[in-house]
């Protein structure tokens, strides 16, 4: 499970990188949302290693922040769904 989450987070969070790097600005959400997730898991990922001591936020950052991602990505879903929206409206009355 670990191997799945080192590879497959910071692919999503280059891809959303090179995304933003091509001009689309509204990500912003996004790469907020994966890059706190991804650091979160690390330093979880850390502990389980021996790597870093014992803490509260070390152990049990991930899920503290998982409720703070999902408020971001379902802001940026809504954000997107209304820039298509307008984008159909504006189409059909063309």
């Amino acid at each position: 499970m670990n191997l799945i989450y080192l590879i497959s987070v910071p692919i999503i969070l280059l891809t959303g990188l090179r995304i933003y790097w091509m001009g689309d600005k509204k990500i912003k959400f996004f790469l907020f949302c994966w890059g706190s997730y991804l650091c979160s898991g690390y330093v979880s990922i850390f502990y389980y290693l021996g790597i870093i001591p014992y803490s509260l936020p070390v152990l049990y950052g991930s899920i503290f922040i998982f409720p703070i991602d999902l408020f971001f990505l379902l802001f940026n879903l809504l954000q997107k769904y209304k820039d298509l929206d307008w984008e159909r409206n504006e189409f059909i009355t063309i």
